[in-house]
């Protein structure tokens, strides 16, 4: 589609619009002598258009080289402009690789220093721990001997006393016994001495009259027994003590109790009464 201005479809619709108006426009007076000439002002018009068309190309291609000289001006600093993006974005990609590289160098000289020092640093807490444990080691066997050697002393020491104890009560029970033996053979020599005095009738009698009095009474009541009772009605034989035995009615009789049996015959009633081996 050809750009036409503004002005020229003006001038162009103006024009016809004349034209229009003598072609239908009757004589007033025929008299006249001058008359218009349709075909010259048609000519005109067309001579008239067609300059304004070639004027409206020309400057129509005027304005299209303007704007494709503008255009392409437009597209050499676009060009010139995505040059120099591209050429600061290849510079600004080669530094960030150099960048990166040199992080990447430096990361793995950081390890590589890092792994060294903690295997040094692990060798050296190694060493330290070793040589701690070491000597905890020598220090402990050092306490231990010394706590040996303290026990065995005070064990040598307690064993010592316990051993002067014991010897020391042995002798003084060896003293007691040796007292004792002693004491029995003086005992011994009093029952010698007893066993010759009991010896006489009687004053073995006496004795155990004298002894059977004095157990009735520890054990019994003034009122349980009697001394020297005839214990069979109208009898001239009496016993030395009786003690009274109460019965059913009310009444009592006498249990007759002898300090002068014979020890000969109740030697004799005791080793019957024995009973014999099969």
């Amino acid at each position: 589609m050809q750009y036409i201005p503004i002005i020229t479809l003006v001038l162009v619709v103006i024009l016809l619009g004349l034209v229009i108006v003598l072609l239908t426009r009757k004589p007033e007076k025929p008299e006249l002598p001058q008359q218009i000439d349709p075909t010259a002002s048609i000519t005109a018009l067309g001579t008239l258009v067609t300059q304004n068309l070639r004027e409206g190309r020309e400057a129509q291609s005027n304005q299209l080289s303007a704007m494709d000289k503008s255009l392409g001006d437009k597209m050499s600093g676009l060009t010139d402009q995505l040059g120099r993006f591209e050429t600061r974005l290849q510079g600004f990609t080669a530094e960030t690789t150099q960048n990166l590289t040199n992080i990447r160098e430096t990361v793995d000289k950081n390890l590589h220093t890092f792994t060294g020092e903690t295997k040094q640093d692990l060798e050296n807490i190694r060493v330290t721990v070793d040589k701690n444990l070491r000597a905890m080691q020598e220090d402990n066997n050092k306490k231990l001997d010394d706590m040996r050697q303290i026990v065995d002393e005070k064990l040598q020491k307690t064993l010592s006393e316990r051993m002067n104890e014991s010897f020391k009560l042995v002798n003084e029970r060896l003293e007691q016994v040796y007292k004792g033996l002693g004491e029995m053979q003086t005992l011994a020599q009093g029952v010698g001495d007893l066993k010759k005095v009991l010896t006489n009738v009687k004053t073995r009698g006496i004795v155990g009259e004298i002894q059977l009095g004095a157990i009735l009474e520890d054990i019994l009541a003034p009122e349980q027994y009697e001394t020297n009772v005839a214990t069979v009605p109208n009898s001239r034989n009496v016993v030395e003590y009786a003690v009274k035995l109460p019965v059913e009615d009310g009444s009592f009789v006498w249990l007759p109790i002898d300090s002068k049996f014979p020890v000969t015959a109740a030697i004799s009633v005791h080793g019957r009464m024995r009973p014999r081996p099969s």
